[in-house]
């Protein structure tokens, strides 16, 4: 199966008459786009976009979600599968996608996380996001909506707003393209010898209202262990719905998932990437022990895997199902390297930093310490509300936060620019 992602970068964004594609210089047309979102939506009282660039000086509050916008290229398969429209299978055929910039979703989410981003300053350095161009829609709920009704609503404005950008790659032709496929390697690629045979363990949590991801517009509460084609994450099967976890894979990390990227990279030259099995973090603990060991067993027995990359979603609870995975996988003799963040305190220490652990896992990339804090420099202007969730204080004043406040510096697919080492 190949997806084509058809790629259009934009240098600049500007409100316009009307939404298109000058160039590199994207056009939009704000009140179309607010117009559009309170049309579909009447659970919305009201909606505010701003545009916002690298180096303003703008402090982006109350973040729900961030999607990169992508549009099918041929007009008739579904953009984001199952959220606007009906559940088809996606992962083929071609994708134009807008580089260089997001669609920010804020809000007042009830039990929602604070997510905060700076477009200058120590973010500008540690996050992605300050230093794309971004579409920030602020959206208000209708009175006594409930939260998860809100929780959906958000998810469908954030969606709605990612197509209708795309949608201005229409008349345009791609500067580049890509095309994402594996197959099974023949003959060896020309090596001597087999190449590695290395499995991903994708788990995406779901445990309730505004804890959820969604795979094909659908919770995943009750997942069982599913393989997945990676070109899938790629082109929207995977949403994100979790605003009151500590830590943000947006939609936009899972669009451009860094894990899959690097087995994408790799496969031919040093492994043979030959699957991605997806599942929930389940609450109970028997159904952790359950799920790891079928994830053992498709990784072993159906994939025929030597190796696994884990990564894991969610807080501490999620360490269960890390380490109960790779204790199952090494029983079979299948090695494992773990990828996750850890909550190691303000000074940073390795006692706690886990809530589980296995003398089995002797292989752990950190993405970083959620609990170390960062002082970010008083801004201009805020944007997405009116006042911080956590912090009593004039929001655009300096505030110091722990690192998984700020969408893209504690990220555990693979694409963060932090770490931890123990000295």
């Amino acid at each position: 199966m190949a997806l084509t992602l058809n790629h259009f970068p934009v240098d600049s964004i500007e409100g316009g008459e009307e939404t298109r594609l000058d160039g590199r210089r994207l056009l939009v047309d704000t009140d179309k786009l607010c117009d559009l979102i309170l049309r579909e939506d009447p659970s919305l009282q009201s909606v505010r976009i701003d545009l916002v660039r690298p180096g303003d000086s703008h402090r982006i509050i109350n973040i729900l979600d961030i999607l990169e916008p992508r549009i099918k290229a041929g007009g008739d398969a579904e953009t984001f599968p199952g959220i606007l429209g009906p559940p088809r299978l996606c992962g083929s055929s071609g994708t134009n996608v807008l580089k260089g910039m997001s669609v920010i979703t804020c809000g007042p989410m009830n039990g929602a996380e604070d997510a905060l981003l700076d477009m200058k300053g120590p973010c500008a350095d540690l996050s992605i996001f300050s230093n794309l161009k971004n579409v920030v829609i602020t959206l208000q709920p209708a009175e006594a909506l409930s939260r998860g009704d809100f929780a959906q609503a958000v998810v469908r404005a954030g969606v709605r707003a990612a197509v209708f950008l795309g949608g201005a790659t229409r008349e345009n032709s791609p500067e580049d393209s890509e095309t994402l496929e594996v197959s099974r390697l023949s003959s060896f690629n020309g090596h001597r010898e087999p190449l590695p045979r290395i499995a991903y363990i994708y788990p995406i949590y779901s445990q309730g209202d505004v804890r959820d991801m969604l795979l094909y517009g659908k919770n995943t509460r009750e997942l069982v262990p599913t393989m997945i084609h990676p070109n899938e994450v790629f082109d929207g099967a995977v949403v994100w719905s979790g605003f009151s976890r500590p830590t943000k894979n947006t939609t936009y990390d899972h669009q451009n998932h860094g894990v899959l990227r690097t087995l994408y990279a790799a496969h031919g030259h040093s492994i043979e990437f030959v699957g991605t099995i997806v599942a929930n973090h389940p609450k109970q603990y028997a159904e952790k022990i359950l799920h790891a060991g079928m994830m053992a067993r498709i990784a072993g027995d159906v994939l025929g895997a030597h190796g696994v990359i884990i990564t894991k979603d969610s807080g501490g609870q999620a360490d269960t199902d890390l380490m109960q995975i790779c204790e199952h996988c090494e029983d079979r003799g299948i090695k494992t390297v773990l990828l996750t963040m850890e909550f190691a305190g303000n000074e940073g220490s390795s006692a706690g930093a886990l809530v589980d652990t296995s003398r089995r896992a002797d292989a752990i990339v950190s993405a970083g310490n959620c609990a170390e804090p960062i002082e970010l420099p008083a801004m201009d202007r805020v944007i997405g509300g009116s006042s911080l969730k956590d912090y009593d204080q004039d929001p655009t004043a300096a505030v110091r936060v722990p690192y998984n406040k700020i969408p893209g510096t504690i990220g555990m697919l693979g694409a963060n620019s932090l770490t931890a080492v123990e000295v």
